[in-house]
């Protein structure tokens, strides 16, 4: 009886899956329902149109403090004719006949100058002019700096060539210069600072002098000899801080111990305790060390104490010269962060929109829609344990370096003189791809579950899984070249967006080192093969997260798709940021190594860009199969678009 009962439950929800189909279908055809759908699809793009240029005023609003700091993207000419990169930001105390101190940021290996931008933000409040630039092979910078074996001289080329620029803006204070760097741009600005006796240098998770003084595992080499020598007579406030998880306490002392060791004015000198000043800020030679509790290295841009720290110092070390004393501990930079995490969503439907509209508004693109295929996804314990999978796989992935394929790419330290495979040269971007093809790999697995189950009794053909057009079970070369012409024009139209809105307001959607931003021309043949096997990868996972994993019906298409975009994006990026959170949080208590089941092959650090990524790439996938019924289009499309966004935020350093 119970069965039976089962059975009969089992038949009603594919009675109305079958009529929802139907429903479909005939509002497809029918002239009602074609108005209805261009109506609808109209509103949409007006919506998203509105909410993308009110989120691109309120991220410029809290980064420009309401239009008190003008930004702009510089490019110069660098050594062996190379354009190079970096942002300005010029608040309005800054004129030629009141100049402004200088921040000058360099950036740390596989980062950019967007990394900088909170520290930007708040030193831009206070009435700092800002410079953060992009190292070579970095950002907008062309070129690479990783061959093996790289001089001194050729890591601060970029660096050297801005703070000479720097040297001729009327607006800024050439005798109130400090130097920021972070990681490997540790290096960078000290050496700067160096050469040219600026007013002090600041820096974050990385030693005094550690690319200067001494050659590290084979990255200095001859060259340096100027800088070693300046360092010793380098008499100007210095400041250096760690995350306690970094670095022990004892030891950033012995290393300013070391630094203060022999020179002049330091004579007797004993560095014991974090936070000590040696020297004094009124002689600019102040010295001091600090730490943040429960701080690791990434985090140095998002850490409201280093950040603050950096504040004090940086405002003190000025002194009479800082045109607007703000506490250290008020800060805003965080309201950008969650603007541009939001704008990036609300841009990534803006895509999608451009998509639907330009399908529905352009009658050469009217073969790219099709009636939506059969909902005959996995059921009742199928629909379960393909959940289960989608779960599993990709701690799988990240616990076996996605099974070898990252270190096949070339995920490497360059300092080990390690070359990356053909084609795959954005080094630490390597992780988020070979995670996306060792998920996809594995969710070959689960479609064979559906394959051979639901979609086996069902029959299921080339035109269930949105390859074909509509009643046709071949596929179409027309369809998928229209469908491929129409995924390149929604990219070139989207990334013109984002070029605009940089140039209008200084700034795109950026957000903890992911976001959308313009690719520079003259990088574009390093990205090829990346787009072009994440597209292969989406394809498959359109099969999964659109034919596969379809939930039945709720009897209302508009809930149908917001319940299936949330569903897939849930089951795409929990365990990623699952996995992310808690290896930041372990990391962070410094037991990261000591768990055997939250220790990974893959370096979980270099994917910030993909959950963010992946969200909008397989809800966008969701949203635009679901309104045209066609998987090559969210393959095409929202691969390319899921591709740029996980691998140009998601450390990216080239390497020949």
């Amino acid at each position: 009886m119970a069965e039976n009962s089962a059975m009969n439950r089992l038949t009603a929800q594919e009675e109305r899956d079958r009529q929802m189909d139907e429903r479909l279908r005939e509002s497809f055809y029918s002239a009602e329902g074609k108005a209805k759908r261009k109506t609808g699809i109209r509103r949409f793009f007006c919506i998203m149109l509105a909410l993308t240029v009110l989120a691109s005023i309120l991220n410029w609003g809290i980064i420009s403090g309401w239009g008190n700091v003008k930004i702009r993207r510089l490019t110069l000419s660098g050594f062996n004719g190379d354009s190079i990169s970096a942002l300005l930001y010029i608040p309005k105390n800054a004129t030629n006949d009141t100049p402004a101190p200088l921040l000058f940021n360099c950036h740390g290996n596989a980062g950019n100058a967007r990394n900088h931008e909170s520290w930007a933000v708040e030193f831009a409040r206070r009435g700092f002019v800002v410079l953060s630039i992009d190292h070579l092979g970095a950002g907008d910078s062309e070129n690479h700096v990783y061959t093996g074996n790289t001089s001194l001289p050729s890591m601060t080329s970029v660096a050297e060539a801005y703070y000479q620029h720097a040297l001729s803006l009327p607006y800024v204070d050439q005798d109130n210069i400090l130097v920021a760097g972070h990681s490997m741009g540790c290096g960078t600005a000290s050496s700067i600072a160096v050469k040219y006796n600026a007013k002090g240098f600041m820096l974050a998770s990385g030693d005094i002098g550690s690319f200067v003084a001494k050659p590290v595992d084979g990255l200095i080499a001859e060259g340096s000899e100027e800088y070693v020598e300046g360092l010793s007579n380098y008499t100007g406030n210095a400041f250096v801080v760690f995350g306690d998880v970094e670095r022990p306490a004892e030891k950033l002392c012995e290393a300013i111990a070391d630094y203060l060791d022999g020179r002049p004015g330091y004579e007797g000198v004993e560095y014991t305790q974090l936070g000590q000043i040696a020297g004094s800020f009124e002689d600019g030679n102040a010295v001091c060390v600090m730490q943040d509790e429960n701080r690791i290295h990434e985090a140095a841009f998002v850490s409201g104490d280093t950040i603050e720290k950096l504040l004090w110092f940086g405002q003190e070390a000025v002194g009479d010269a800082l045109p607007n004393y703000i506490d250290p501990s008020d800060q805003v930079w965080q309201f950008k962060d969650y603007i541009g995490l939001i704008g990036i969503f609300i841009f990534g439907l803006f895509i999608c929109a451009i998509a639907l509209l330009l399908i529905e508004e352009i009658p050469f693109f009217t073969e790219v829609k099709r009636p939506i295929a059969r909902n005959i996804g996995l059921r009742k314990q199928g629909l379960a344990v393909s959940v289960v999978l989608s779960l599993i796989f990709p701690y799988i992935v990240l616990k076996t370096g996605a099974m070898g394929i990252i270190a096949l790419t070339g995920l490497t330290n360059p300092t080990k003189n390690a070359v990356p495979a053909a084609g795959f040269r954005l080094m630490f971007a390597n992780a988020a791809f070979g995670v996306l093809v060792g998920l996809n790999l594995l969710g070959i697995l689960g479609f064979l579950l559906y394959f051979f189950t639901d979609g086996k009794r069902h029959k299921l053909t080339l035109n269930d899984l949105g390859l074909t057009p509509a009643d046709s079970n071949r596929l179409s070369i027309k369809m998928i070249l229209k469908t491929l012409l129409l995924a390149m024009i929604v990219i070139a139209v989207a990334w013109s967006c984002i070029l605009f809105q940089e140039q209008v307001f200084g700034t795109d959607f950026y957000a903890w080192f992911f976001g959308f931003k313009d690719i520079p021309i003259s990088k574009i043949n390093y990205y090829w093969w990346y787009i072009l096997i994440w597209i292969a990868c989406f394809v498959v996972a359109s099969f999964s997260i659109n034919v596969e994993r379809r939930l039945p019906t709720t009897g209302k298409e508009g809930l149908d798709i917001v319940i299936a975009m949330a569903f897939n994006i849930l089951l795409a990026t929990i365990v990623l940021i699952t996995v992310i959170v808690v290896r930041w949080n372990l990391e962070s208590s410094g037991t990261g190594d000591q768990y055997w089941f939250w220790n990974f092959e893959t370096d979980i650090a270099r994917l910030w860009g993909m959950p963010a990524g992946m969200t909008v790439g397989i809800g966008g996938s969701t949203l635009l199969y679901r309104k045209t019924g066609n998987t090559w289009l969210s393959a095409f499309l929202m691969g390319t678009v899921s591709a740029l966004m996980c691998v140009t935020f998601g450390q990216v350093r080239i390497v020949l």
